[in-house]
């Protein structure tokens, strides 16, 4: 596993993204979850995805603002 807080990018515009990233450190990493065995930042990632996916979710099933006007705007004729 590569540590998302070592990733070094390198950005040459006749090259393409280079990236370069150490190894986790697992245990030894103070963002290290003992219980779970995975990385803090991951499992943050992963809960940040998954509310996404839900806010739009909830989102999608809002009523529009002209449901909930008094008025058409005299549209109806």
């Amino acid at each position: 596993m590569k540590c998302p807080l070592l990733v070094q990018m390198s950005y040459i515009k006749s090259l393409p993204r280079y990236e370069m990233a150490t190894a986790c450190l697992k245990e030894e990493c103070a963002l290290w979850f003992k219980d779970n065995e995975s990385c803090s930042i991951a499992t943050i990632a992963q809960g940040t995805v998954y509310l996404h996916k839900v806010m739009l979710e909830v989102a999608e099933k809002m009523p529009t603002w002209r449901q909930f006007a008094k008025c058409d705007g005299g549209l109806s004729r």
